[in-house]
């Protein structure tokens, strides 16, 4: 049992979106299966971890300077352990051995001991879109059907135009703005149409892709984003793979919701941390291919696919599902971290 203290005078429900994770199925919803391995208690003399209850970013954005203070100097006074919330495409690095920040996006050459990478927390969207129906696994076909539906776009106005807003952002950093760690260039959605043109120029790998030149497609009202919500889940329901690259930030959500949907990503590792790697055998639920193989991505695809069996291939799509359902979700997150912080740090 983890004791946690907080200042709970902070947790309004409307605002949820802002706590610390876990203080939503601990604080709000009081998760049977989360009280089983945290508790609240009032004075932080006889807690095991403080935590800051909105996050990190927003506090320091939003006049509450004060709060993050206040945990600071008294997890220092107490030489206790500080868990912070630190949400946005980078995240925030506080060189602390004693901080925690839990956040999606870190580079793993450059990852210290306070980053505790998270997944992507979102309402079941195969449940959500489907009406709960059982998810269908599918059968293994001859050539692998690979989807993708997404920001995928070159040309040098797009270069120029992400390249203005990244240093933009940096500035804001830079001015104290935005709290985050300064961000590295990336071009994302030329590198995403990169690889997604080598993948397609393959006859043996059959192709369900839609490249869209806007996130989201510029979608602006409740009719479009309904529409291409639809089209990016069907995508990924209607494929055995599904590419997953990064956006802005080091991580992909899509990887997530591969999962959720019983399917298997192909994940390009940019340097990627992925959630609770102490435990989980990522290799067993993925097509790992590194940034610099490129060249080989359809041999990669291909050997991969003719390397399963029927029922290998089948389990490996209901294994993602319970991945997703026990270890990424979040309850089934904090749930494992506590073994895993118990382990490493007490």
């Amino acid at each position: 049992m983890i004791k946690i203290y907080t200042k709970t005078e902070f947790l309004l429900p409307e605002d949820d979106r802002l706590f610390f994770p876990l203080l939503v199925e601990l604080y709000l919803d009081k998760n049977p299966q989360i009280l089983e391995h945290y508790s609240l208690v009032e004075t932080p003399d006889v807690c095991d971890v403080l935590v800051l209850p909105l996050a990190v970013n927003y506090c320091l954005e939003n006049g509450k300077t004060d709060l993050v203070s206040f945990f600071k100097s008294k997890a220092k006074q107490l030489n206790k352990y500080l868990w912070l919330y630190s949400p946005g495409d980078m995240g925030l690095t506080l060189n602390d051995d004693k901080i925690l920040v839990f956040r999606m996006s870190d580079f793993k050459s450059f990852q210290n001991r306070s980053t505790v990478i998270m997944p992507a927390f979102f309402r079941n969207p195969y449940s959500a879109i489907y009406n709960n129906q059982p998810i269908v696994y599918y059968s293994k076909t001859q050539n692998p059907i690979v989807g993708y539906v997404g920001h995928a776009k070159g040309g040098i106005f797009k270069f120029i135009t992400t390249y203005v807003n990244y240093l933009k952002v940096n500035f804001e950093i830079f001015l104290k703005k935005y709290h985050s760690d300064y961000f590295i260039f990336y071009h994302s959605s030329f590198e995403r149409l990169k690889w997604l043109k080598k993948i397609a120029s393959n006859d043996n790998i059959e192709s369900h892709f839609i490249y869209r030149d806007k996130y989201r497609a510029g979608a602006i009202t409740k009719e479009e984003k309904q529409k291409t919500t639809l089209e990016f889940y069907d995508n990924i329901k209607n494929s055995q793979y599904t590419f997953c690259m990064r956006g802005g930030g080091n991580f992909s959500i899509r990887l997530y919701e591969t999962l959720a949907f019983g399917r298997i990503p192909i994940f390009i590792d940019t340097d990627c941390i992925l959630p609770l790697e102490e435990i989980i055998d990522w290799s067993k639920h993925c097509l790992v291919i590194k940034e610099n193989e490129i060249q080989s991505v359809t041999t990669k695809i291909i050997d991969f696919h003719n390397s399963l069996s029927e029922e290998e291939f089948i389990d490996m799509q209901k294994n993602n599902n319970l991945l997703r359902e026990k270890y990424l979700t979040r309850s089934g997150f904090f749930i494992h971290f506590h073994d895993v912080f118990f382990h490493d740090k007490l």
